[in-house]
């Protein structure tokens, strides 16, 4: 045998990354997608159980994967992150026999000064942006009213190791609150977001643990 030869198998991933339910072909059937690796699969869930409708695979590895439903829509919208930190607004359209997914946006938001830390991403309650945690002492925000080229802008924080952070309701503009680490213990901030100005202000901040 020449050992400059080989034959591999490439077998399909298996073991789900992320699952998300929702309406997303329509607003009366309740849906189950799960993701495997750079696969998306779109389940209809009934009395039965779970159907399988539509498998399809995408350009890069999932890392993010959230569910939102503009304004103006009666079905949901499905925001992803690929570990080339490609980013993607999927929509689902039952197509004859067949379910379709269209790319409604997409962007790239690959940062070059960016030292890489956890993948985050959180939607506002009026899913107007979108907040992705990528990068340390970075985030990106993405408005999610746009189609084709997604804007992308950048707000540099002060706060490093951040553990987690998550929209607030009852506000007037976006308002985030951030729990991050540093060595007086882990502290709590509270952040409003500027959309028109894409900048965001600090409202409150606290310790809760040292």
């Amino acid at each position: 045998m020449n050992s400059q030869f080989y034959t591999t198998t490439v077998v399909k991933a298996t073991a789900p990354s992320f699952s998300e339910s929702g309406f997303f072909i329509s607003p009366t059937q309740l849906n189950l997608i799960v993701t495997k690796l750079n696969c998306i699969e779109i389940y209809l869930i009934n009395e039965y159980g779970l159907l399988l409708l539509s498998e399809t695979e995408l350009n890069g590895k999932i890392e993010i994967m959230k569910v939102f439903r503009p304004k103006n829509k009666n079905t949901d919208l499905v925001f992803v992150v690929t570990a080339e930190y490609n980013v993607m607004i999927l929509e689902f359209i039952q197509a004859s026999d067949k379910i379709e997914i269209i790319t409604k946006g997409h962007c790239n938001v690959f940062d070059h000064f960016g030292v890489a830390t956890e993948s985050m991403a959180k939607i506002d309650p009026n899913a107007k942006i979108v907040m992705v945690k990528l990068f340390e002492h970075i985030f990106k925000i993405i408005p999610l009213d746009k189609e084709g080229e997604l804007e992308v802008y950048s707000i540099t924080t002060e706060e490093a190791n951040i553990r987690d952070f998550s929209f607030l309701y009852g506000f007037i503009n976006p308002t985030i609150l951030i729990i991050h680490e540093n060595s007086k213990g882990r502290n709590i901030k509270i952040k409003e977001i500027i959309v028109d100005f894409i900048t965001c202000f600090e409202v409150i901040s606290f310790l809760i643990s040292h």
